[in-house]
């Protein structure tokens, strides 16, 4: 089983979208803290700083990695995803529950030409996130395939029993 990791162009990505994130609620708290009165502004100033600073790693750090542990592979029986930096996820897809599957580019992702590979079954949806959007197309052409395969060798399993 050999597991597909994702571009490098991608923790950029991540670096962005967790930065523009950083600003906007940095400005908040800065605009937040002329409405508080002198006397409670330590108050805030302290698990605000804390918070800023976790969101602070968390855009700087932490798409280093997250780009090292995330992987996918696709085979003709299962789709199985493998990501999470402090916890760790392991799911795996059975080809012949998908219903639908689709591509996703969000507008800083068309910048980077990168999509999420949606995959939804009954119970769940999952994604492949940012894979090259070529390739993102090319996946959900495969997946296609292999669940039209599976199907067809179900109903030919049937039509001979």
């Amino acid at each position: 089983m050999e597991f597909k990791k994702l571009q490098n162009k991608v923790c950029y990505y991540w670096i962005i979208i967790r930065f523009i994130f950083l600003v906007i609620l940095s400005i908040g708290f800065m605009i937040g803290l002329k409405y508080v009165p002198d006397e409670f502004k330590l108050l805030l100033m302290v698990p605000g700083g804390l918070l800023l600073f976790v969101i602070f790693t968390n855009t700087f750090i932490f798409p280093f990695l997250q780009i090292k542990v995330y992987k996918y592979f696709i085979d003709n029986e299962k789709i199985v995803i493998s990501y999470g930096v402090l916890f760790r996820h392991y799911s795996i897809i059975p080809i012949i529950q998908i219903q639908d599957i689709s591509s996703f580019q969000g507008p800083i992702q068309i910048g980077f030409k990168i999509s999420n590979v949606i995959i939804t079954t009954a119970g769940s949806s999952e994604a492949i996130k940012c894979v090259d959007s070529e390739l993102a197309k090319g996946i959900v052409e495969e997946i296609h395939d292999k669940i039209h395969q599976r199907l067809n060798k179900d109903e030919h399993n049937e039509a001979l029993s």
